[in-house]
């Protein structure tokens, strides 16, 4: 949230709120839960002096934390204890006190309430450069207190005055110089930060944010020339950026400083805003697209139900599989189950789960060749002949087949269209296959071999019920299908 910050009085001396991966920045209002338990008997002893309506009066010092990494070298520990005995603040052995260990450094962790002295922040981890802020609500809430605080000005910790029960500091206020109108450098930085916040602001409003942040930002920018810090902290405080980013424009006293590293952020999420715009332009087009098509394919058929007239053409989706299913001579009882999974089809929208389900099995109906049949060549003779072709030796299976082929040509005379199946026995490579291909041959049909092989469900081989998702026909079918003819020979 945004808001004008008035000119305030800071006093000198100010009770600080160290602040962990947060940063706060002048004209910036933000909530935060407060549970540290060197913050709390801050906010405690404010609600004890101060009413309700006179919270505004009360200003305090926000600094944000920077916690050393594990990995820290004792090296580098000494000069952060060197740096802060240069900068004023009390040294780590006198901050932890006499029960610490002498030149130990405790980092603060993040939810460590502990009562100890090692749970306690060192002060030297309070960064240098923080922000004046005033309080505008505070309420108790579990475990602390939820606050809402408004930057106002950029403070400079010249040394910490207390520790208990809360931190206090001696601080110097670090405001922002009026702008130079003879100074050309700050001007051109000031133009181009103009540009860059007018574009950033531009996507912003293509991604459809809320107008009234919008109408701030833009009523910001119509000021950029004469405050253009502020304008700096505004737009820092909309983009995503890190915890060492937002310090690094916190610590930018100078705006000749401040305005390109801002400058610098602002071109990168514009890079990153563009790639989001694209890959949602991206996804709302084809979204749209389907949602149009759909749309005019409900208005056509309204109009042609309202003009009597059926669909016609060879593009219909519709006609094209009723074409195939008649086309395919079904018998009566499948062009009945036909016809009715046909009805349901038309009712059905492109995106129901049952349509594709339905559509396969029209497909399958319509593919099948119900009508298509080779014709027998039952000659004994033929057979023989075909077989001694084919296979040395093997006359006892060559006599039990011809006597087969002999059985199954008087069936068909007497109109008994029962045809027996014949089991070949060996190992693998005796001529099994070929038998049964032998067989095709001296018949006259086509010949298709199943493996069944690893097989161990017999819904594969009959296929299974169409209420299973992704319900197949099985391998007899499918056989029938790329034979494209109902009699051929198998050999399973």
């Amino acid at each position: 949230m945004i808001r004008s910050t008035p000119s305030i009085p800071i006093p000198r001396t100010l009770p600080l709120l160290p602040l962990q991966d947060k940063v706060l920045l002048p004209g910036i209002v933000t909530r935060l839960q407060v549970s540290r338990r060197d913050s709390i008997p801050l906010f405690e002893k404010i609600l004890r002096v101060y009413d309700s309506r006179e919270l505004s009066k009360c200003i305090i010092g926000v600094f944000p934390i920077h916690t050393p990494d594990a990995s820290t070298t004792d090296s580098e520990q000494d000069r952060n204890k060197k740096k802060t005995r240069n900068s004023g603040i009390d040294s780590t052995e006198d901050a932890l006190g006499a029960g610490s260990s002498a030149g130990q450094v405790v980092p603060y962790r993040p939810g460590n309430s502990g009562a100890s002295s090692n749970s306690a922040l060192n002060p030297a981890h309070i960064h240098s450069t923080g922000c004046a802020a005033r309080l505008i609500r505070l309420e108790r809430a579990v475990g602390g207190f939820t606050v809402v605080l408004e930057g106002i000005v950029r403070l400079r910790l010249n040394k910490i005055i207390s520790q208990s029960p809360y931190f206090e500091a001696d601080v110097t206020t670090l405001p922002d110089k009026a702008v130079d109108k003879n100074d050309q450098e700050l001007q051109d930085q000031i133009v181009t930060l103009r540009s860059t916040s007018k574009e950033f602001v531009s996507l912003l409003q293509s991604l459809k944010l809320p107008a009234p942040v919008l109408t701030q930002l833009q009523k910001f920018l119509e000021n950029v020339g004469t405050i253009p810090g502020q304008v700096v902290d505004l737009l820092m405080s909309t983009i995503e950026s890190t915890y060492d980013e937002k310090i690094t424009i916190l610590d930018a006293v100078d705006l000749k400083v401040r305005i390109p590293k801002a400058v610098e952020l602002l071109t990168r999420q514009i890079h990153v805003l563009k790639i989001s715009q694209k890959v949602h332009d991206n996804v709302e087009g084809k979204l749209n697209k389907k949602q149009r098509e759909f749309y005019l394919r409900q208005q056509m058929a309204a109009i042609k139900e309202e003009l009597g007239e059926k669909d016609a053409g060879e593009d219909d989706e519709m006609t094209i599989i009723e074409n195939r299913l008649n086309a395919a001579n079904l018998p009566p009882e499948v062009q009945k189950a036909a016809d009715r999974e046909l009805k349901r089809l038309r009712k059905m929208q492109p995106a129901s789960s049952e349509y594709s389900v339905i559509r396969n099995y029209l497909d399958w109906l319509g593919d099948l060749p119900w009508a298509k049949s080779t014709e027998d060549m039952l000659d004994v003779e033929r057979a023989r002949k075909q077989l001694n072709d084919d296979h040395h030796g093997l006359e006892k299976v060559k006599r039990r087949i011809l006597e087969y082929l002999a059985v199954t040509k008087l069936q068909q005379l007497k109109g008994d269209v029962k045809g027996p199946i014949l089991c070949l026995v060996g190992p693998p490579g005796v001529g099994k296959t070929s038998l049964g291909r032998s067989i095709a041959t001296a018949m006259g049909r086509k010949f298709h071999r199943i493996a069944l092989g690893g097989v161990w469900d017999e819904s594969e081989i009959r296929g299974h019920r169409r209420t299973y998702v992704g319900a197949l026909p099985g391998l007899i079918i499918h056989g029938l299908k790329k034979c494209e003819v109902n009699n051929p020979v198998f050999l399973l």
